[in-house]
């Protein structure tokens, strides 16, 4: 089943594609099938491995039968944590919600190309197609002849040095537990007193907030001499060079002050308890998060209580595995997260960071780090210095500024306005004098909007609306009306307030129960969006739950933009695209139903 809309015939250009595959029962009628699963590939961008994004709730079953029947597995279980807290959905969201059984793979890699010009074929790493298709294959070959009513436990899991490492969820409390007692024989043997541990707590806390500071605070004076913040720049070598030498700065000055005042022995323990209660933590709030710290805490407990019994010139060398055993999950999954989220969201890797250098800290006791602080600190600001002076847009990785056109019909006015996460330039902004002073040009919303300015009118033929028949029984009253593009735009949109009480719509037919938006251009009004509409006439059925007339805003929407727009089209080439909806073009007119 393909994703995408019933695209009219020389449109097939239009479409971004998904691919899905749905899991049948043989008990289908004429009438009705039953899906027992769904596996949804997917891609934000154009290079990257697939991976485990997503599942639903029970997902033993599935993450078994991947984990059995595909070699190269890439994922974390955090990412379902991620996504409950986040306001993006996923083809996948409609398949969650619906409480089917499902599994969601996606790809994060170069995500400047997702939804632009540059997200084509010529782009795409034809590895990541394939490492798709790895997973889609056998898996679907091996749902299909599955029963998947018994979906088992909920699982969490995650990639470490190639391996895939998995549990039931609720196991994590026991590796809670077995981690404790582990840690309280290493300080039995290594005669470590409480308050002694107690003491170091709040140094190693210090450690991993030190850095994450000195981090946040070297993108923030960034941001300040650049005058913004770009997810992904043409070069991203400075970046990575400023996000390296901070962390390092803020990580080692804090691991100096520390290891003055504790023992090797005493700062470890202190490390690894505190790792414990941050993973108390997540188990008991962000259950599929846990893996990303418990695992380490395992590993790294038993390393440490191995160590106690050892020779005490060994123990040194010993704990360097907790190092190795803590990369994985920490400085690991660096390098996905600057990919997927950009460096207007770098602050999502600085925990990790964080964790990591408080986990070196530890194994630096007795070493000279004054000059390496100096020397880091040098290197942060000659990396700004050089992401500063350096070029912010690329034809590979260019700036995305969609032009939208708002044109109201009723009294002949029209705007143009930009909409960029950064700064519109000026070879835009002197094109029509755009002005940067928010202001609220939609009489329907009371949302503001910078970079606009008053353009002409467009001479398109208005949306049109037609009550076709209208009937009340008692203090409900259903309206049918047909609805038309005369410019055969390839959507249309109706907009009430809240006050219009709408109590459901129907669509050729079929019943809908309408919400309230709560945020945006629409907040605390009724939307009604109709897509793929283009030439035809669309019959929509309204009932009210109350017997008045009601107020409406209708608009058409197309990909187009009048012939003025041209000038901004012409301009914005090379190191500037479109993204995600583009450019849109919206006539609204105000109709009583």
């Amino acid at each position: 089943a393909a994703g995408m809309a019933p695209w009219p015939a020389g449109r097939w250009d239009q479409a971004k594609w998904s691919c899905t595959w749905v899991s049948l029962r043989n008990e289908c009628s004429c009438c009705e099938v039953k899906v027992d699963g769904v596996g949804d590939y997917e891609g934000s961008g154009s290079s990257g491995p697939s991976m485990v994004l997503r599942t639903t709730a029970q997902n033993e079953l599935l993450i078994d039968t991947l984990s059995e029947h595909t070699s190269r597995l890439f994922g974390y279980s955090f990412a379902n944590e991620i996504f409950k807290r986040m306001p993006n959905d996923t083809d996948f969201s409609v398949v969650d919600r619906a409480g089917i059984a499902g599994i969601d793979f996606a790809f994060a890699g170069e995500r400047n190309h997702y939804h632009t010009p540059n997200d084509n074929i010529e782009n795409i790493d034809l590895r990541t197609i394939q490492h798709h298709g790895e997973n889609m294959l056998p898996l679907a070959r091996a749902l299909a002849n599955s029963d998947l009513d018994e979906l088992g436990g909920r699982l969490v899991y995650g990639g470490v040095y190639g391996i895939w490492v998995q549990w039931i969820s609720h196991y994590s409390v026991f590796l809670l537990i077995s981690s404790a007692l582990l840690l309280c024989f290493a300080m039995f043997r290594l005669r470590t007193s409480i308050s002694a541990v107690l003491f170091g707590l709040p140094l190693a806390l210090a450690v991993l907030l030190s850095t994450a500071i000195m981090g946040f605070a070297a993108f923030r004076a960034l941001d300040y001499v650049i005058g913004t913040t770009v997810s992904w720049p043409a070069n991203a070598t400075p970046y990575r060079l400023t996000l390296f030498f901070s962390v390092i700065t803020g990580g080692l000055l804090m691991a100096a002050v520390a290891n003055k005042y504790l023992k090797q022995s005493v700062f470890m323990l202190s490390v690894w308890w505190l790792w414990l209660f941050l993973s108390l933590g997540l188990v008991m709030y962000m259950p599929d998060a846990a893996n990303t710290l418990v695992l380490p805490l395992v590993v790294s407990s038993a390393v440490i209580a191995i160590g106690s019994i050892m020779p005490a010139a060994t123990i040194p060398w010993i704990f360097l595995a907790t190092l190795v055993a803590s990369l994985p999950m920490t400085l690991g999954v660096v390098l996905p997260l600057e990919q997927s989220q950009g460096y207007r969201l770098i602050v999502a890797t600085l925990p990790l960071i964080g964790l990591f250098m408080m986990t070196l800290a530890p194994l630096l006791h007795g070493a000279r780090l004054t000059r390496t602080v100096i020397a880091s600190a040098v290197a942060t600001i000659l990396s700004v210095t050089w992401a500063a002076l350096g070029p912010l847009y690329s034809d590979f990785r260019p700036q995305h500024v969609n032009i939208h056109y708002l044109e109201d019909v009723d009294v002949g006015a029209a705007h143009y306005y930009l909409i960029s996460p950064n700064p519109i330039r000026d070879e835009l902004q002197s094109l029509m004098n755009f002005d940067s002073n928010e202001r609220a040009i939609m009489p329907f919303s009371e949302s503001t909007l910078s970079d606009w300015a008053t353009g002409e009118t467009s001479a398109w033929a208005p949306p049109i609306s037609e009550v076709v028949n209208t009937t009340t029984d008692g203090s409900l009253r259903t309206v049918s009306v047909t609805l038309h593009s005369q410019r055969q735009a390839n959507s249309l949109r109706l907009l009430m307030p809240a006050q219009a009480k709408l109590k459901q719509f129907q669509i050729e037919g079929r019943s809908f129960t309408p919400v309230l938006q709560t945020s945006g251009d629409y907040a605390n009004q009724y939307l009604i969006s109709l897509m793929g509409t283009y030439d035809r006439k669309v019959e929509l059925t309204l009932t009210f739950d109350h017997p008045h007339p009601v107020t409406a805003f209708l608009m058409d929407v197309s990909t187009t933009l009048p012939a003025q727009g041209n000038i901004l089209l012409k301009a914005r080439r090379g190191d500037m695209s479109p993204v995600h909806r583009g450019d849109q073009a919206v006539l609204f007119r105000e109709v009583t139903l």
